[in-house]
């Protein structure tokens, strides 16, 4: 009777016959607190810059937008799309939140994009853009693209940070790289970034 009067159980039509209540569904996907995911990446964060000398960037999910949850600066001086930890970006406009956006069910993120839709133009980010981007993360693990923020082109590789399901969210993590970057260099980054996401 206790169970049920919070919702831990329920009758199943049969005197004394019970099933599973909503409860323990809403405590089996209790989120942990955010500090618990930013513990867990931050020394992932830390051994990427030190090893590749980039910015590198968790992002997670905020509504219909990425927050900046952490960072750790690289030796390269590159400018971010947006200020520090707590800086948001509409879903797809940074590749962080594209990482996100690859993580989610079909449905949900056509609706995700639908919505940001007018916001992107604001970015000069085209659907097709992001939608490509999505697809070369699904396939490769990672996805490289640009960006423009006043007159500066910005290129940064993004990853699905897939740890992050245990805190019952979606969460990416971005590197900020030089314009320049050859295969090479992006092949030595994808091995570093997965070494320490391992």
């Amino acid at each position: 009777m206790a169970l049920s009067q919070h919702g831990f159980v329920e009758q199943s039509g049969r005197r004394g016959a019970y099933r599973l209540g909503p409860a323990i569904y809403a405590l089996a996907n209790k989120s942990h607190g955010i500090n618990d995911m930013v513990n867990f990446f931050r020394p992932a964060l830390i051994g990427i810059s030190a090893e590749t000398g980039l910015s590198s960037y968790l992002m997670a999910r905020s509504g219909l937008d990425s927050v900046c949850l952490d960072f750790s600066i690289g030796s390269s001086p590159i400018q971010a799309l947006f200020e520090g930890v707590g800086g948001r970006l509409p879903l797809g406009v940074g590749l962080g939140g594209v990482s996100v956006l690859a993580q989610m069910d079909e449905v949900s993120r056509a609706k995700i994009i639908e919505i940001n839709q007018p916001r992107y133009r604001q970015w000069s980010v085209g659907i097709d853009t992001i939608t490509a981007e999505i697809a070369m993360l699904q396939r490769d693990g990672f996805a490289i693209g640009m960006r423009r923020n006043k007159q500066t082109d910005i290129k940064t590789i993004a990853f699905s940070a897939d740890g992050a399901a245990a805190f019952n969210s979606q969460a990416g993590i971005s590197l900020l790289v030089p314009n320049e970057i050859d295969e090479e260099r992006v092949a030595s980054i994808v091995s570093t970034v997965r070494k320490h996401l391992a």
